[in-house]
């Protein structure tokens, strides 16, 4: 109970500072959209702060009731930023309404939208259930994920610890560190939940900022929230669906500030705001980098149209864009910046582990991402060449809808036509706010699909934050159909949207699927993961070594598992203390020597296979004590090309061999 409380404080800090801060916006899309993105910001800045303070005292900070100070102190700041704004709107506007506001919409909500919000929430309600029947899930999240949010738990700060994906941006990590301060782990599985939410709301407004009437703009916030993408994402403590929201919140609030009616602090603060989402979106994925840095060209071009620039005293039109992009840049920096000032003065690189160069001219070297993991596209697709048909088949080469793909069928269903209708209102619409914005529209599209294939890691997850903003000009094509047709377009797309629904429903119950498959049995931790009951007796902190087995990757998939229960166990890897074991067979002496150094007290061994289980540590009793050695039959967590399932359920295949030694003492 002692981290319940300080959790609890921490979220009504940041939503009521998120919320005071709405106030300076009208409308309920916007609003929401802001309540999303500011509270998101102060939990990670409150972070970044303490953070900053426990890199120069080298003394763990980062606690819950730390950081409900910290986010609390930010959101009373912010109350105080938007007292003073509030203020200064007043005098400019002779103590009436600030010149540019416009009035909130009142009344009942549409029936359309309430039809909507009950398809969608239930929709996502299976995810939740999903994501909470059992323990946490997913390659991802068990390799590096939540293992890194665990070990800034233990030692109190932000810090690297050891395996290179701890150098990527963290900014969804410290939401799973946030849920973790609770105790459990159960609520990291949902930590993406609410940015389904928040994308919905968003491509909705994305559409009004199209000149699309209310309820069209409800069947493109549709097209989104149903794809089987969201689905998956809503219930596994990855961030993916986080980052898809926050292009697509940024995205929203730029379309207002470059189409705004009238200059002053409205457009600029929906252009903080816009450049805040990007920010943090880029402090969670390298991925979206490439797509940020583009959208900096399209915001100076934008701001430097005579309707954005128009009436601002002092300098010319692009003397103004210039100081828009600049405060806008500056907002994405806010974000994110911690994290490759971080990585810089630890590996001399901002962008490590990745490799950074122009052409043929490296300038940080590091893991060439495209040559590592180009080939996992074909997973997807059998040629490149397929990627252009892909929307249309939307599964996995090797299977059906999978985690990773999923962008639904109304989504394949209304594309054509909205990209179509999209580019004509970008030449003809009725408006030039509205022109101006479907360009805009299409920049941020054609730059996000651009970086994405040029920077060669080809996974469908990496293209939906991109092709989410796509899913809101399908409101236009419900605009433009009359009379009855748009009866046949409702048909369709509850037809597409059920079909894509009860798919995704499938692949959950469908016990053959990796990542979500159902849960055996009691879905606690050390059943699902079917760990020796000396993983949770240990004192929280001991230090496991968790040993490569035959080169394969999967085993990497434990780093989690030996956690045990919180605080847990601290699980290092053989490049975590600098040693190949396959070398030192030769040297257990000062193999040994090493591991005692570095503090490991238990060594782990599992893999699946049908070899004698004796290792070379067996020949030495006198460093190392064998404490748990058994031969199982596999089962779920495993579920590779060498395991079947019966057809009473159990499955079979060779045997999971595991295998534990305790480092004796000199």
């Amino acid at each position: 109970m002692s981290g319940a409380l300080p959790f609890l404080l921490i979220v009504i800090f940041a939503l009521a500072g998120a919320w005071r801060a709405t106030q300076l916006w009208r409308g309920r899309a916007a609003r929401l959209t802001v309540l999303g993105i500011v509270s998101f910001a102060l939990l990670v800045l409150g972070a970044h702060l303490l953070a900053t303070i426990a890199a120069f005292t080298r003394r763990p900070v980062i606690g819950p009731w730390t950081l409900a100070v910290a986010v609390g102190a930010l959101a009373v700041a912010v109350g105080l930023a938007v007292r003073r704004v509030e203020a200064r709107r007043r005098g400019e506007a002779g103590g009436g309404r600030a010149a540019g506001d416009v009035p909130a919409a009142r009344g009942w909500i549409d029936p359309a939208a309430a039809v909507a919000a009950v398809v969608c929430g239930g929709f996502l309600a299976n995810a939740a259930v999903l994501g909470l029947s059992g323990p946490p899930r997913g390659w991802d999240v068990m390799t590096y994920h939540l293992p890194r949010a665990v070990a800034w738990l233990q030692h109190g700060n932000l810090g690297h610890y050891g395996f290179s994906p701890a150098f990527y941006p963290g900014n969804a990590e410290v939401l799973l560190l946030t849920t973790l301060f609770t105790g459990s782990d159960r609520f990291a599985t949902i930590v993406q939940l609410p940015f389904a939410l928040l994308g919905s709301v968003a491509v909705y407004g994305i559409a009004r900022m199209l000149g699309a009437r209310v309820r069209s703009s409800i069947a493109g916030a549709l097209v989104f929230c149903l794809a089987p993408f969201v689905f998956f994402q809503s219930g596994i403590a990855k961030n993916d669906l986080l980052v898809a929201a926050m292009v697509l919140a940024g995205s929203f609030l730029l379309l207002r500030a470059v189409g705004a009616r009238v200059p002053g602090r409205v457009r600029r603060l929906d252009l903080v705001l816009s450049g805040l989402a990007f920010g943090l979106a880029v402090g969670t994925k390298y991925t979206i980098l490439s797509f940020v840095a583009a959208t900096v060209p399209v915001v100076l071009l934008a701001a430097a149209r005579p309707r954005y620039a128009r009436g601002a005293p002092g300098t010319g039109a692009w003397g103004r864009a210039f100081r828009a992009t600049g405060i806008f840049v500056l907002a994405i920096a806010l974000p994110s910046a911690f994290w490759f000032v971080q990585n810089w003065v630890a590996a001399g690189n901002p962008f490590a582990p990745v490799s950074v160069g122009i052409g043929g001219w490296t300038v940080f070297e590091g893991l060439d991402v495209a040559s590592t993991f180009g080939d996992q596209q074909f997973i997807y697709v059998p040629r490149a060449s397929a990627w252009v048909t892909f929307p249309w088949f939307d599964r996995a080469f090797e299977g059906s809808y999978s985690g990773s793909v999923g962008f639904g069928a109304a989504f394949a269903t209304f594309l054509v036509p909205s990209l179509g209708l999209l580019v004509w209102r970008a030449r003809r619409g009725r408006s030039e706010a509205i022109r101006l914005r479907s360009r805009v529209l299409l920049a941020l599209a054609a730059v996000g699909i651009a970086g994405w294939w040029v920077g060669g890691f080809h996974l469908p997850r990496y293209l939906w934050p991109t092709l989410a903003l796509l899913c809101a000009p399908v409101a236009l094509v419900f605009d433009e159909v009359p009379g009855k047709g748009k009866i046949a377009l409702v048909v369709l797309l509850a037809v597409a949207g059920l079909f894509s629904s009860l798919e995704s429903l499938r692949i959950v119950h469908d016990s053959r699927h990796f990542v979500t498959g159902k849960l055996p049995g009691r879905a606690t931790k050390p059943i699902y993961y079917n760990m020796p009951d000396l993983i949770y007796e240990l004192p929280p902190g001991t230090r496991i070594l968790l040993l490569q087995v035959g080169g394969e990757s999967y085993h990497r998939t434990f780093r989690y598992p030996l956690v045990g229960d919180l605080p847990g166990n601290d699980v290092i890897m053989v490049g975590d203390v600098g040693i190949d074991l396959e070398v030192a067979v030769g040297d257990t002496a000062a193999t040994h020597a090493v591991l005692r150094s570095e503090g490991v007290e238990y060594v782990f061994r599992r893999t699946l296979t049908m070899l004698p289980r004796r290792t070379w540590f067996d020949d030495f009793p006198a460093r190392y004590e064998k404490v748990h050695d058994t031969a199982e039959n596999p089962y779920p967590w495993h579920r590779v090309g060498i395991v079947r399932q019966r057809a009473d359920g159990r499955f079979e295949g060779f045997p999971t061999v595991t295998t534990i030694y305790r480092v004796r003492g000199e």
